[in-house]
């Protein structure tokens, strides 16, 4: 299993980017758009994916799916998308920042190659525990 960053390219310049960080979040996906949509295939089925905020951390992760489209309307502010479904999307109880591991952060998707098992143990031990389908019951 490989480990994976998705950057969501959000403070760089928010108003413009907005759209791919919610999308990521709310439906537990990656996504890359224009000439870097070809990314969002790197991972292989089961490899986990970290979902990284410029200027906050790692906030969700999840493990890549055979499940992918491609969008172009509202819910990407018209840029064109490739998402890919993220199982078991987790999100984190606060952000694990880019100093406390040992990979660049800057490129749409970035494969963690050192220490990897240290990246997990922060992805695993920060995450928010998976929301209860019985509590409404």
């Amino acid at each position: 299993m490989r480990v994976f960053i998705n950057n969501t390219r959000t403070f760089k310049q928010y108003l413009d980017n907005y759209h791919h960080h919610d999308l990521m979040l709310a439906n537990g996906c990656m996504a890359a758009c224009y000439d870097e949509q070809e990314y969002v295939d790197k991972p292989s089925v089961g490899d986990v994916v970290a979902i990284y905020a410029s200027k906050l951390g790692v906030v969700a992760f999840g493990s890549a799916t055979n499940e992918t489209a491609y969008l172009n309307d509202d819910r990407v502010g018209r840029h064109p998308t490739k998402i890919r479904k993220l199982k078991d999307f987790r999100l984190i109880a606060f952000p694990i920042r880019s100093n406390e591991y040992a990979t660049s952060n800057s490129m749409t998707i970035s494969e963690v190659v050192k220490d990897t098992k240290g990246f997990l143990d922060l992805l695993y031990n920060r995450a928010l525990p998976p929301s209860d389908p019985t509590l409404f019951k």
